[in-house]
């Protein structure tokens, strides 16, 4: 079964070898091709495939850093001192932490190795974005990485963003054309 590489750990998967029951980002990755960008994902209980993902191809990328750049955002973006600003402009985005991990064991894992979660979202179109934080041994770099592109509409669902048109106010996502209006820019 194929899954989006950008969803797939909120989702919920059952081995059908040995009946381990969870959700995705308790899956273990198994064999990776890097020419087709494709990689398994296994039960970690008895190795057993239950799924794969193929990540994004560089056309898709550059759509990606095109809206990230349009709301003063890189896909990478690193702080360290003497810089004391945020990478982003915290006037333009309210920052927040899902129930799901904040109760996660991921969570726990992350803080031995210096790393976080947070998702922020842009207050004027309502796109939202997962962010990586890894901090170096000496917590004297922060590095933030954007692993997701998403937005909630005014219903809750949740869909990736494939593309948008700022000047029209319009997202694209893999079904639907979600007009800036229509997201839901609370956080719950």
């Amino acid at each position: 079964m194929q899954v989006d590489y950008d969803t797939y750990e909120t989702q919920d998967f059952i081995c059908s070898k040995c009946g381990w029951q969870g959700k995705g980002k308790e899956l273990e990755h198994g064999d990776f091709s890097e020419v087709h960008v494709i990689g398994d994902l296994e039960c970690p209980k008895c190795d057993n495939n239950i799924a794969f993902w193929q990540g994004k191809l560089k056309t898709e990328l550059n759509k990606q850093d095109q809206i990230l750049s349009t709301i003063g955002l890189k896909r990478l973006m690193v702080w360290q001192p003497p810089n004391y600003f945020s990478v982003y402009d915290k006037s333009k985005f309210k920052s927040y932490v899902t129930p799901d991990y904040r109760s996660s064991q991921v969570k726990d894992l992350d803080e031995i190795y210096r790393m976080s979660d947070t998702n922020i979202i842009h207050l004027e179109s309502g796109l939202r974005l997962t962010l990586t934080i890894t901090e170096d041994y000496f917590g004297e770099t922060e590095e933030y990485k954007v692993i997701r592109m998403f937005i909630t509409t005014s219903f809750g669902k949740e869909l990736e963003v494939m593309d948008a048109n700022f000047e029209n106010e319009i997202f694209y996502t893999t079904d639907l054309e979600i007009p800036f209006a229509e997201t839901n820019k609370l956080i719950e």
